[in-house]
């Protein structure tokens, strides 16, 4: 995979609406994404960083409106356990 400015590994796991592990980037007008899935426990994960002039194909080229309704009612939740809404 390559971007023109940030590529990022997520793994969130633990969560209460689930675990997810997701690789993506950012060039000048799009948010991309190569990999989103669901880790288990006892899988690995291994990174290596290359220099490259070839670029994989993204699954998607705009913002994930279902990750982000899912960081919202993530947020929610925690903001309800502590009283604060």
């Amino acid at each position: 995979m390559a971007s023109d400015h940030v590529v990022s590994v997520i793994l969130g796991y633990g969560y209460p609406l689930g675990s997810t592990i997701s690789l993506i980037g950012r060039d000048c007008s799009n948010d991309l994404t190569w990999l989103k899935g669901k880790p288990e426990i006892g899988d690995k994960i291994i990174i290596k960083v290359i220099e490259t002039d070839e670029v994989s194909p993204c699954k998607k080229t705009k913002s994930d409106r279902e990750w982000m309704i899912q960081q919202y009612e993530q947020l929610k939740i925690k903001l309800q356990e502590k009283g604060l809404i």
